[in-house]
């Protein structure tokens, strides 16, 4: 019995729209063959293995391009525009730093430090989970918060880049490597991938354009606020910006998958329950004399 199962529903459930754009529909041609290929890979083993390989496979892409990064920086670490660049750009927040204004921009990169962070990220997507009914929260959030930790902490020990001097900052200080910042990726990652989750079940532009802003501006706040004190150079933060949005894309991407592997199956069954053309026709009339 062959059926004609379309990716298609008119009636979709939250969690597989953000606004009118439905995340399990892949208009690009790229797009398209490789939820054909997840596809077809589930047909092999179990849909767990494909999601674990998948972002195994995404977590090897933003580690590969730290090394790129790292690379580059080692091409022009030592060139005078780059070190005038990062100097210049640390000498005018050192300027413009008054303690007040330190001690509050300190009680702020706290929030996106290794303790509160986590802390903060697991009541609110526990919540939401509880308030949905879903696990969809916990598990991206979760999966993002440690690759994004992964990848740091790899960068970190790979490149081993120094800080700025202690003498340019404000304390506590860190001893850690410098490249990529941590608080400007994961505050990058974890905004991000919240404001997507929430972003599947607002409804009104308005709020999901305040939620993007309120994430984005986040994410910038905090990378500022690292060069601000004086533990990263500002071509730290960008690093940190653009691989946590690397690592964003990977994990919408896996969810998406997800969603059209889900609809996929749903779909198969749905029409598992409606009879073919070919049964409809050889079914008897009640009551026909044989």
């Amino acid at each position: 019995m062959h059926h004609n199962v379309r990716m298609d529903l008119t009636a979709r459930p939250f969690e597989e729209t953000i606004g009118d754009r439905d995340l399990a529909q892949w208009k690009s041609p790229p797009g398209r063959l490789l939820a054909r290929l997840i596809l077809a890979a589930s047909k092999w083993t179990t849909w767990r293995w494909v999601m674990i390989a998948l972002i195994a496979v995404g977590a090897l892409g933003a580690f590969l391009t730290a090394i790129v990064f790292g690379e580059l920086y080692e091409m022009v670490r030592d060139q005078e525009w780059m070190v005038r660049f990062d100097r210049s750009v640390l000498d005018w927040a050192i300027e413009r730093r008054p303690a007040w204004a330190a001690t509050a921009v300190t009680w702020f990169t706290t929030i996106g430090g290794p303790v509160v962070t986590p802390i903060l990220v697991a009541v609110s997507m526990g919540l939401l989970s509880w308030r949905w009914k879903s696990w969809t929260p916990i598990v991206l959030a979760g999966l993002a918060g440690i690759g994004s930790l992964a990848i740091t902490i790899a960068g970190k020990l790979l490149i081993a880049r120094h800080r700025p001097p202690l003498s340019d900052a404000i304390p506590p200080f860190e001893h850690s490597f410098s490249f990529p910042s941590g608080h400007a990726m994961n505050a990058t990652v974890l905004s991000g991938m919240i404001a997507y989750i929430l972003l599947t079940r607002v409804r009104h532009r308005a709020g999901m354009v305040s939620i993007v802003v309120a994430a984005g501006l986040y994410s910038l706040l905090m990378g500022l606020s690292r060069v601000y004190l004086g533990h990263h150079w500002l071509s730290d933060v960008i690093s940190g910006w653009v691989l946590g949005a690397g690592w964003i894309v990977v994990m919408v991407v896996a969810h998406r998958l997800h969603l059209t592997h889900h609809r996929y199956h749903r779909q198969l069954e749905e029409a598992a329950d409606v009879p073919s053309p070919e049964e409809l026709g050889e079914a008897k009339p009640s009551g026909t004399v044989q």
